[in-house]
């Protein structure tokens, strides 16, 4: 007995060891990170992903919107530097890192958790650029390592108490919807979540449970930003993510796959890599065998391993694609160190070796490129060195604008080919310059000048064309001018090395129909969703305020219906129903209710105060006559009102007396359908006060029941 009590302390200690070990490993990474962040310049993807930002939209061309979104955000709060742009990769990456812990910490114990998130700080695909450049794949890494856990929860309590999973499966959801948001991989998380449940006896009852159908619907909700972005340009992205993705028709190149191979092998370090293709077989075996413990790492790594493996075949399958199907094995991975480390490397020299050689390889190739970008120790030639592409960018900036002020003609536009160069330019740059990629070749920049008439606004226009020496070509060879100046050379010296090389040639006189017209647009189709809604909006409205003022019976009904949505008459209403039912136990009834009716009004009144919407008499003035019954009203007209009031009782009565369901729903329908027949509101504002009332509703019901322990006395 004593044994065993000495014993559980001892893991204790032992457990809070390794817990506090890898916070202190978290906060020192995430220091260095900070620092590496404020001090480096942005890579070429990041330029272009602040770029998102500085034009807000509901998608992009080649990802979905989340990276621009949150550099949005980081940027409004914390300024314009290279540390706020990157500030949510570093926040993804320490959410990460805590994941990783507290999933092999839920699964193998805490060494295991400390080793994985030692392993993540060992690579360099994830620690030097995953845990410190704003890109996609690091917002998609935490997404999906957050919904690796939760299912790992939803497993664990399911097995005791399954009714008590709820919160986690919406939980889920909304981590598969920020995966969507991230990037178009994170598709493959609905395969990967439907092999865990099928794979896993225990988990198979929940194909019989409504949970995870539910939390599909509600993660799809996410995808609506993306499909309406892509439904206006008539599926680009996806069109683009296919052909970019899958590429070549041909089935197998033996070049390109080892090419691919030697590329994963050489991002993950080599002797690491080894041991993650061990890891993934040990996972399907295991699960194979009927290991729970496995089966969610093999469940969450098959659908990527195969998609990319299928496509490294013939196809270039760059080194981060798969990157988190490497992310979900690092759990298994730790608990296979941790106990070669406690035991297996004092009887094997061999596996000693070879496991000390992976730590310290890994190691030593993650700091190669921070170190390599902050002190250039190593002789590599300034060509081929890829840290290179971090520095220049404020030294060329700085030129551009000192030519444009020595210039006679200072109204010189700038210009590039290419979509990133053009992305880190403009970071540097004032805002109020003008810059644009005059590019053959379809890419982002086509659709943000899409509205411009660029060979009209260009013509006879003076041009400061540049590129670095990478991508440099003679502008004359894509471009019209009536005559050239030298190419003028700007030297980017580091650690007194030459880094980087620009170049920059002034052009005069853009002759633009000389100019190949793919040069200013490429064939981008556009159709707008909301133009559509807004003439269906008018039409809908025209046509029922048209039977308005031919009836009086007709007349006097509606404008008496629409009195429901009057709280002088709806809250005496509801209040008479919950007394007739429930007149003991009254009150808690009546404060759903009314916090219902009181924090939704609050809603209308602020949105209409900033709305500022016109009124259908303002919005057709005299170009459209408008049957009104009752006061002119001027603005203000979305949300409605009235309709608010009335669907906050819609939505109360539906819940407190569902039988009548039908009754509610019909005087509330009535009523909105009121607010168009008389003239005061649009089709869109009924459907605003609707929703505002259901939000309100549902929040103010959670928030009563809560009081209440979960049931109304």
């Amino acid at each position: 007995m004593v044994k065993n009590e000495m014993d559980r302390e001892e893991n204790k200690r032992n457990n809070r060891k390794y817990l506090i070990r890898t916070l202190i490993l978290i906060a020192l990474t995430t220091i260095v990170r900070v620092f590496l962040a404020w001090y480096l310049g942005l890579g070429v993807d990041e330029a272009h992903y602040y770029q998102y930002a500085v034009h807000p939209a509901l998608s992009y061309y080649d990802h979905p919107p989340l990276v621009g979104w949150l550099i949005w955000l980081s940027v409004k709060i914390a300024g314009h530097s290279y540390l706020t742009v990157r500030l949510p990769a570093i926040f993804s990456s320490v959410a990460t890192m805590w994941l990783l812990f507290l999933s092999s910490r839920q699964i193998f114990g805490e060494r295991a958790g400390f080793w994985s998130v030692a392993l993540f700080n060992l690579i360099p695909i994830f620690s030097a650029i995953g845990g410190l450049m704003i890109v996609p794949e690091t917002l998609l890494g935490f997404s999906w390592m957050l919904s690796f856990y939760l299912v790992s929860r939803i497993y664990r309590i399911s097995l005791e108490t399954p009714e008590k999973t709820a919160k986690w499966w919406y939980s889920l959801a909304i981590a598969l919807g920020l995966g969507l948001l991230s990037k178009y991989t994170a598709i493959l998380m609905y395969p990967a979540l439907l092999c865990f449940v099928a794979i896993t006896p225990k988990m198979r009852f929940w194909f019989r449970r409504k949970e995870p159908y539910l939390v599909v619907l509600i993660s799809f909700v996410f995808l609506l930003p993306i499909l309406i972005w892509n439904w206006e340009y008539f599926w680009i992205s996806f069109q683009f993510q296919m052909s970019h993705g899958l590429g070549k028709s041909q089935l197998f190149s033996a070049r390109i796959f080892f090419r691919n191979l030697a590329a994963q092998a050489g991002s993950y370090s080599p002797f690491l890599f080894v041991l993650f293709v061990f890891t993934f077989l040990q996972t399907g075996v295991s699960s194979f065998l009927g290991d729970d413990r496995f089966k969610l790492a093999f469940s969450f790594a098959l659908p990527i391993f195969f998609l990319f493996g299928l496509s490294s075949l013939a196809n270039e399958v760059l080194p981060h694609w798969p990157a988190v199907g490497y992310l979900v094995l690092m759990p298994t991975l730790g608990d296979t160190i941790a106990q070669w480390i406690t035991t297996g490397c004092h009887r094997n020299k061999i596996l000693r070796i070879f496991l000390t050689a992976s730590l310290v390889i890994g190691g030593i190739m993650t700091l190669i490129i921070p170190v390599q970008a902050v002190f250039k120790p190593l002789p590599i030639p300034s060509e081929v060195d890829p840290t290179n592409d971090l520095v220049g960018w404020p030294q060329i900036a700085e030129r551009i604008a000192t030519i444009k002020q020595q210039e006679p003609e200072r109204n010189f536009f700038i210009f590039t080919h290419k979509f990133y160069l053009a992305s880190q330019i403009a970071f540097h740059l004032p805002s109020d310059y003008e810059l644009y990629c005059l590019s053959p070749s379809l890419d982002q920049y086509d659709l943000w000048q899409r509205r411009e008439n660029l060979r009209k606004n260009l013509e006879n226009r003076n041009g400061l064309y540049f590129a670095d020496q990478h991508f440099f070509i003679n502008p004359s060879s894509l471009y019209r001018f009536r005559n050239f100046s030298e190419k003028e050379t700007v030297t980017i010296f580091l650690k007194g090395k030459i880094a980087k090389k620009f170049f920059i040639v002034r052009c005069y006189g853009f002759d633009t129909r000389a100019t190949q017209e793919n040069i200013f647009s490429a064939p981008v189709k556009y159709r707008s969703l909301w133009e559509k809604i807004q003439k269906w909006n008018v039409t809908c409205f025209l046509k029922v305020n048209s039977w308005s003022g031919k009836n009086q019976v007709v007349d006097r009904f509606f404008s008496l219906v629409g009195w429901f949505g009057s709280g002088y008459i709806t809250v005496p209403i509801v209040s008479f129903i919950i007394w007739r039912k429930k007149r003991k136990r009254w009150w808690p009834y009546f404060l759903v209710f009314a916090t219902t009716l009181i924090s939704g009004g609050l809603a209308v009144h602020f949105l209409k105060e900033w709305l500022q919407v016109p009124r259908p008499a303002i919005y057709f003035a005299e170009r459209q006559s408008v049957n009104i019954l009752g006061s002119v009203l001027k603005s203000g007209s979305w949300p409605s009102g009235h309709t608010q009031t009335a669907f906050s009782a819609v939505f109360f009565l539906t819940w407190f007396q569902p039988q009548q369901w039908y009754l509610w729903w019909l005087v509330g329908g009535l009523a909105g359908l009121s607010r168009c027949y008389v003239g005061v509101h649009f089709p869109l504002d009924v459907f605003g006060g609707l929703i505002v009332a259901a939000i309100s509703f549902y929040l103010m019901r959670w928030a009563v029941l809560k009081i209440y322990s979960g049931n109304l006395p």
